[in-house]
């Protein structure tokens, strides 16, 4: 397990700390340390590169024990860039010049700089990877290059970028490779263009839809194509260590930026087809996330990571002081909660943001494990703690893996990107639509996948499928999620399936080719007089609450849940051996919305950070359900969903008897012969059971590695192996037995 802070964004800390801060960080039990390899810092001159800090600083972390990864933030650029190179500078939506300025929490270069497009800026840049590679690729210290920060590019270009001819060229080609001639655009587009030079990337939010979210989609592309040149730069010169990225949020954790067009940053998912590892930032109490939110975002990154390393990129260190603003302290046990929560949905790295307080404008007196917000004693005694386990049960844990999940859901970067070509961000309808479904799941404890729509050739190994804001549907997946569920699936969809191409433009019910295979058929959109749905499926009969619209289905040979006088607004058909679950409204945005104005979550806050087009965008006035009592307990929603889980019989072999994921959460899955439980008590209740077919034998020895108690396993009333453990109030525990006694 790779346990790390980040140490070093030049010239910051002062070399009069490094010695004694590096020896402290692996007292902590940190066993490597991240270095911040700024290009603006390291070749200050065309042509000059100064690593006399970097050589200094790996041999310290060296002689203190610590492996060490570089980030290689090439997009903090160096000053002389615009002088050298005044043909790269990126161009805004507006056609006017984007002024490259410090960043506001990093000053020893320029953002956004000049555009990658560019082909002598791309050149420098790569000089700048290959020589940082070649010096220390062969270095004993050296552990692993993170290659790229957040997956960030356009950082305080001030306006939507770019739009300079390079780009524009670029997004051409790209075109040419998509529809093959200037005719088959024109006859994909409906337009009559006479000359590729008349074709423009989309400008702002609002306008026509095509051209916006086809420019949106190629930058997501260019954003692949990129991150694949920094990694073939490093590997050629580097052939042995990791390289991975992060991101800030993963792709289908949407958080509004402004002037970001949809996805920019790329496909999370797109990176792991070819990276060593993969993970996003975690900053809970920064972000303001509910633990529900947290497992999401959590997931989210585990998912895209796929088949390939689990890393969370950063994980809040400290309070996040908002320099001359004061938030909430960070005291150990609940920074455990976090780490413990990625590690049992398999996370393999985890990197704190930072070791000491930052120093920097907005982010300055705040995020260090060593820092000064009251609580860096808890934070390093918990640290160590949690080091000591993770180092003598190394071997079990590095090779743990969380059981498969049953339950998928499909996240669609188009239909991202429509509703960003409507509102200036996918956090009015689209993300929240998903992220309710992904929060319903946490709350009841039910494992899951989230499935990118064009990664969908492993699906045979699910029961349920989820599909929110489903209006666009990618042709491969459709005619996989059909052939899916004759086999035997349960396929939940939301309303107006497929009702848009990939490039925005409406098909009437008759033309839609997903939503005709699956049986589908929209009477139209109703504007929403009544939230409440009343809606039986199993053993549930109960309230769901509606939001954007409501819209009656045909219900010729299906079982109606649920109508309203003669319309029906859910169904249930049968498709070969499988079954459709259909709504006729946005079940999952509903339940977003509800939750947000209850927990003051990021997705409702956004705008105070972003600007006021997010904020704007987010004050959706479609969304009509009240806030329910309690956010984290359970809901009409919530109960729903169990009650397709039990129809697909997805629930998974595992249960705790503290229902709520508000409470406790937990993972497991196996290890080299070993079966193992992760839970984690953000209750106050250390008394709970676990039961289901997962658990070993009755008589079974079942020892948490962190508390070094024994627990024995018996049978309960229904036949069912179970186990009574204790794990602290704010606690967590490692459950582990030998796989063989058990079915994971």
């Amino acid at each position: 397990m790779i346990l790390s802070a980040q140490y070093y964004r030049p010239p910051f800390p002062d070399r009069r700390y490094w010695r004694d801060d590096m020896r402290a960080m692996r007292k902590a039990g940190l066993n490597t340390v991240y270095l911040w390899a700024c290009w603006g810092w390291i070749e200050p001159s065309l042509g000059r590169f100064v690593f006399d800090d970097y050589d200094e600083l790996i041999a310290e972390a060296g002689d203190a024990g610590l492996r060490v990864v570089i980030n290689t933030v090439a997009e903090i650029q160096p000053f002389w860039v615009p002088r050298v190179l005044p043909g790269a500078q990126m161009i805004d939506h507006m056609g006017r010049p984007v002024i490259s300025s410090t960043r506001i929490e990093c000053t020893v270069g320029l953002t956004p700089g000049g555009c990658t497009d560019h082909p002598d800026l791309r050149a420098a840049m790569g000089r700048f990877l290959t020589t940082i590679a070649a010096r220390y690729g062969r270095s004993d210290t050296l552990l692993a290059w993170d290659l790229w920060n957040e997956t960030r590019w356009a950082v305080q270009a001030d306006g939507y970028a770019c739009y300079c001819a390079h780009t524009t060229d670029a997004f051409r080609g790209w075109l040419r490779g998509r529809y093959g001639d200037l005719d088959g655009l024109s006859r994909a587009w409906g337009r009559r263009y006479a000359s590729w030079d008349d074709v423009e990337p989309g400008k702002l939010p609002g306008r026509i839809y095509t051209d916006l979210m086809e420019f949106a989609a190629f930058l997501t592309d260019r954003a692949r194509d990129h991150m694949r040149f920094r990694y073939d730069t490093i590997r050629a010169a580097d052939p042995g260590h990791l390289i991975v990225a992060h991101a800030m949020n993963t792709a289908s954790a949407r958080v509004p930026v402004e002037f970001e067009q949809e996805l920019s940053r790329g496909n999370d998912w797109d990176y792991t087809d070819f990276l060593d590892g993969f993970g996003a930032s975690l900053f809970p109490l920064w972000f303001r996330d509910s633990v529900l939110d947290l497992g999401a975002r959590i997931e989210s990154a585990r998912s895209a990571a796929q088949d390939r390393l689990y890393w969370v990129g950063e994980l809040q260190g400290a309070s996040a002081h908002s320099a001359i603003e004061t938030q909430t302290s960070v005291p150990g046990d609940l920074q455990q909660r976090w780490l413990w929560s990625a590690i049992g949905r398999g996370a393999r790295a985890v990197n704190f943001w930072c070791w000491r307080d930052e120093v920097f404008s907005r982010e300055s007196g705040g995020f260090g494990l060593s820092g000064n917000d009251g609580y860096a004693e808890s934070r390093l005694t918990e640290l160590r703690r949690a080091a000591s386990v993770l180092e003598t049960h190394a071997n079990l844990i590095d090779q743990y893996r969380p059981a498969p999940a049953a339950v998928g859901v499909i996240f669609d970067a188009d239909g991202y990107r429509m509703d960003w070509a409507q509102y200036g961000t996918s956090s009015r309808q689209a993300s929240r639509s998903l992220w309710g479904y992904l929060v319903g799941l946490e709350k009841i404890q039910v494992p899951y996948d989230v499935i990118e729509s064009r990664h969908h050739d492993q699906l045979a190994g699910y029961k349920l499928l989820i599909v929110p804001w489903p209006l666009v549907i990618n042709p491969g997946l459709g005619r996989r999620l059909t052939e899916w569920t004759a086999d035997g699936g349960v396929l939940l969809v939301e309303s107006e399936v497929d009702a848009y191409d990939a490039l925005g433009y409406y098909r009437y019910p008759q033309d839609r080719p997903f939503a005709r295979a699956i049986g589908v058929t929209s009477q139209g959109r109703r504007t929403i007089e009544s939230s409440a749905i009343r809606l039986a499926l199993g053993d549930f009969g109960g309230e769901i609450q509606a939001a954007g619209w409501l819209e009656p289905l045909q219900a010729d040979a299906a079982t109606v849940l649920a109508a309203a006088g003669d319309d029906v607004l859910a169904l249930l058909r049968p498709l070969g051996q499988g079954q459709v679950v259909a709504l006729g409204t946005f079940a999952g945005l509903a339940e977003d919305a509800a939750v947000s104005r209850n927990v003051g979550s990021l997705r409702s806050s956004a705008g105070a950070m972003t600007g006021s087009l997010a904020s704007n965008a987010l004050a959706s006035e479609h969304v009509l359900p009240a806030p329910s009592a309690d956010p984290f307990g359970p809901s009409g929603f919530t109960d729903f969903l169990q009650a397709v889980v039990r129809l697909a019989d997805a629930a998974g072999p595992l249960r705790c008897s503290q229902p709520s994921g508000a409470s406790v959460q937990w993972r497991y899955g196996t290890s080299d012969g070993s079966c193992l439980v992760f839970a984690v008590n953000h209750g106050d209740d250390p008394r709970l059971a676990f039961t289901g077919s997962a658990l070993p034998p009755a008589g079974t020895v079942i020892e948490d590695l962190v508390s070094g108690r024994n627990y024995q396993s018996y049978l309960a009333g229904d036949g069912q192996p179970a186990a009574e453990v204790a794990i602290d109030a704010g606690g967590y525990a490692v459950l582990c037995w030998t796989a063989g006694s058990g079915r994971p």
